[in-house]
């Protein structure tokens, strides 16, 4: 342990300016905190009145503060995800600031992990991955004296600093530290962002006990923003712009999304992480969809996980597969009004956002599904459309096959249809496509014996909304198989 102490006092020193003020904290169960550089402040504890989720193990804030006009901020511990040898912590950002600048600091804690073995030096794994407008900053601690939001002194065990990063990035730390019984889990982030800039993030931090098995399986962390069909940043008469928000042509719609999943968990078949997209304008109008364990309303989850196309493409780390593709029961929420309200693919979707206060109204569960191709770094496009001879317009493996429009701006073309591609290309940017489907009423579904939705009563067919394109900023991250993934 003295090794792991002698790093301890450097390392704190170098992160004193990232470190969220903590007052006097007297929460005992899964905490989130997010605060803004103008003071304002939000403290949500797990199943309080302010908890938008309505899971043990999950915490959901969904709202403005501050120069932040939305975020979307999400943490997810026990017993959604680990296992006997796996102590996890997730963490999901998606923010977009107005008209003024500001700093969001981003603080999320949990305590009495217990892993098996628990004596010993285990590994202490931070995984990062997003895009950001502006700079941020990462830094976990793991506590063996298992104090709530603990930063400092001798039990402090930290994973290190991670950034300052800017625009598309990735970023996997691990440091072995000591533990003796139950310890506490701290993430920290301090994101400063311009005016009318936008963030998303996803993050998972993980100790595993000594004697860690082996196994197969990957994850995924990682977010970004895109604009629907790869449109390429060229208007009509040939100008080219940037795609930012209140910039984006007629017809083209502008989203940004993040998240985090694992592999296989203890409790296969269960599956572990959760996912928010945020469409935030064109023809499809505004709306927040998210889906997974973390999502707001109870019974969503991410049923299935499935890594594919072995190997990796450089300079990316080692990862066991390219492609990622997983399905979930997802909700909506802060749907757009006016100019703004949300126009699906088809009449009658059945949308009915979550209820705000009398959580006790029906609303709408959603199938959904979502394909990552993880082709390199940094992940993104930045303008001018891909080789359509290497990189097809609707992406690799699953649902790669069917209609696609090249020229966007001109919806009078027809579409291509475009055949099944398999493999991916390294030579192409990374890709991401969210597809959800009709709602099934909140009263109308059919609930398992263990509480959880049953897939088998959810629309599969109707699709009310798919985006996809090889994405403008931000990176797709697939990583190795850690923990509970090796079960």
């Amino acid at each position: 342990m003295m090794k792991i102490l002698s790093s301890i006092g450097v390392c704190l020193l170098a992160l004193t300016f990232i470190i969220i003020p903590v007052e006097a904290y007297t929460a005992d169960v899964l905490t989130l905190r997010l605060e803004t550089g103008g003071g304002s402040m939000v403290e949500v504890e797990d199943n309080a009145t302010e908890d938008d989720s309505g899971e043990i193990g999950v915490v959901t804030f969904s709202g403005s503060l501050g120069n932040f006009s939305t975020i979307v901020a999400t943490v997810i511990s026990k017993p959604i995800v680990g296992a006997l040898d796996q102590a996890e912590l997730g963490l999901s950002v998606v923010s977009t600031t107005s008209d003024a600048g500001d700093t969001l600091y981003v603080s999320a804690s949990d305590l009495n992990y217990l892993v098996y073995p628990d004596s010993g030096t285990g590994s202490f794994i931070s995984a990062v991955g997003g895009t950001t407008g502006g700079s941020t900053i990462f830094q976990t601690f793991l506590d063996a004296d298992n104090v709530l939001f603990a930063v400092a002194g001798l039990s402090i065990c930290p994973s290190g600093i991670q950034g300052p990063f800017s625009g598309a990035f990735d970023d996997t730390i691990t440091n072995d530290c000591y533990i003796n019984g139950e310890f506490s889990i701290t993430a920290t982030a301090e994101a400063t962002l311009g005016p009318r800039s936008v963030q998303s993030f996803g993050a998972t931090y993980q100790f595993t006990a000594p004697e860690e098995t082996e196994g197969i399986g990957c994850r995924f962390t990682g977010g970004g923003v895109d604009t629907d069909l790869n449109w390429d940043h060229t208007l009509e008469d040939g100008e080219t712009i940037r795609n930012g928000a209140g910039n984006i042509p007629e017809g083209i719609d502008r989203y940004q999304f993040g998240g985090q999943v694992g592999a296989r968990t203890a409790q296969d078949p269960d599956e572990s992480g959760e996912w928010q997209h945020h469409q935030q304008e064109g023809p499809s109008g505004s709306f927040s969809f998210h889906g997974g364990s973390s999502s707001a309303a109870e019974g969503t989850r991410i049923v299935d996980i499935r890594c594919s196309d072995p190997g990796y493409c450089f300079p990316a780390r080692p990862a066991p597969a390219k492609q990622l593709d997983f399905d979930g029961i997802g909700t909506f929420s802060n749907l757009g009004k006016g100019k703004n309200a949300p126009i699906f693919e088809i009449p009658g979707p059945n949308v009915i956002p979550e209820p705000n206060k009398n959580k006790d109204n029906p609303f709408s569960f959603h199938w959904f599904e979502v394909n990552i191709d993880d082709l390199g770094e940094p992940g993104r496009l930045n303008s001018g459309q891909p080789n359509s001879e290497i990189c097809p317009g609707r992406g690799f493996g699953e649902k790669s096959a069917g209609p696609y429009d090249p020229t966007p701006l001109d919806p009078g073309d027809d579409d291509l249809l475009l055949d099944y591609t398999e493999l991916a290309n390294c030579d192409c940017p990374d890709f991401y496509r969210i597809t959800i489907y009709r709602g099934v009423l909140s009263t109308e579904v059919t609930f398992l014996e263990d509480g959880k939705v049953d897939p088998a009563s959810l629309n599969k067919s109707d699709v009310i909304y798919e985006a996809f394109g090889y994405i403008d900023g931000g990176n797709l991250q697939i990583h190795p198989p850690t923990g509970y993934d090796l079960q």
